[in-house]
């Protein structure tokens, strides 16, 4: 890491806001592949953001799901990573019909039927019967790209204002404080949180408010940590629902890593109701129930949870966001989960192979064959 106070001493060719994996992502290919300077600007104190590993006793969690629906896009984009970061692609895609409960039974997922669920749109990767089994999972990814990557990652420092002159972005201040030069800034954070920080006559521009029309999501998830005497069905997605709409249907999965079981569960919410806190109380409470309809005894088997919000992860799409510079500004640009179709592991690949496309075809970047460092930590496992 490097001490935020040194920021004001460096300037860049690329400035990264966030470190999630779709950041790391750009960040990574854009020292290594084009040879560029950059820095990533973290506001919390590690790296990773919400694609972090998790781990409780040093044993560690599912922190995202390990499975990807079968599809011929998918597949592309999995080439596409495997390209930069070298992992294994799947071979085959694996028969897993999705589950749900009825009459107290785990009976194969058809579909919401005549349901509308506000967050419907975001269960069509979740739903096929054909899937992909990921070789390793997502937070090993992100901590292979952090080791890899090359250049200054600045933590516990937070972008409180971008500054525009002409029409060219020039410098961003972090904590109040301290400038950090750059050409190019890459905003990775939640998209609609650029507002507070760009100058008011920027927020009037007309791609400014598309993306504030745009829906946005919230995810809760459950991370458990079982012991080995629970039954459960280990490979099929779970999607679980309450025959009343006061919330909406829950994802999980469950997997063993190191030898021992863990599962992830998963609902979305609206952004505008996360600040009401006696909602997001009951919508955990009925992520509980729900996992209880289908395994009456599960939580006598929990050794150790965690509950995580991630604000803003999904979101409408506003198609052509991430193929040019944001709101006519010269060297502004976006790189968002939010912003694309997909969601999970695919929709983070996604956003970032589509930013890094806007930023090779509008600024000419070029691929060099120059050998940067002679220690190439190994690829995940």
């Amino acid at each position: 890491m490097t001490d935020h106070k040194e920021i004001s001493k460096n300037s860049y060719d690329f400035a990264i806001v966030g470190s999630h994996f779709s950041a790391l992502l750009v960040a990574y290919i854009l020292s290594r592949t084009f040879h560029k300077k950059v820095a990533i600007i973290e506001p919390q104190d590690f790296v990773g953001g919400e694609d972090a590993t998790i781990k409780i006793d040093n044993k560690k969690l599912l922190s995202h799901f390990s499975k990807v629906s079968a599809s011929e896009q998918n597949l592309d984009l999995l080439h596409w990573l495997a390209t930069n970061i070298e992992i294994d692609i799947p071979s085959d895609a694996f028969e897993f019909t999705p589950l749900t409960i009825e009459s107290g039974k785990l009976i194969p997922f058809v579909g919401f039927g005549e349901r509308k669920f506000s967050t419907i749109e975001l269960f069509k990767d979740f739903s096929s019967s054909k899937n992909y089994e990921l070789s390793s999972n997502l937070d090993a990814w992100t901590e292979h790209l952090e080791s890899c990557f090359i250049g200054d990652i600045y933590t516990m420092a937070e972008v409180t204002s971008i500054e525009v002159e002409n029409g060219q972005i020039k410098y961003v201040a972090i904590n109040g404080s301290r400038n950090l030069i750059c050409e190019n800034l890459v905003y990775c954070l939640p998209p609609k949180s650029i507002k507070k920080l760009l100058p008011i006559d920027v927020v009037s521009h007309k791609s400014f408010q598309r993306l504030l029309k745009n829906k946005s999501y919230s995810q809760v998830r459950l991370h458990l940590l079982h012991d080995q005497d629970v039954i459960v069905e280990k490979n099929p997605f779970h999607i679980l629902y309450g025959g009343k709409d006061d919330f909406e249907p829950i994802v999980g999965q469950f997997s063993e890593i190191n030898s021992h079981l863990c599962s992830l569960w998963t609902c979305w919410m609206l952004t505008d109701l996360i600040d009401d806190h006696e909602h997001l109380g009951a919508l955990l409470k009925n992520i509980k129930k729900q996992i209880k309809r289908a395994y009456p005894d599960l939580f006598d088997h929990v050794e150790f949870e965690k509950i995580i919000v991630d604000v803003d992860c999904e979101g409408s799409v506003s198609s052509d966001v991430l193929s040019k510079s944001f709101a006519n500004i010269e060297g502004l640009w976006l790189c968002h989960s939010q912003l694309v179709e997909n969601t999970g592991v695919i929709g983070k690949i996604l956003a970032a192979k589509q930013t890094l496309e806007a930023l090779q075809k509008q600024l000419n970047l070029k691929h060099e064959e120059v050998i940067i460092a002679d220690n190439n930590p190994a690829p995940p496992p």
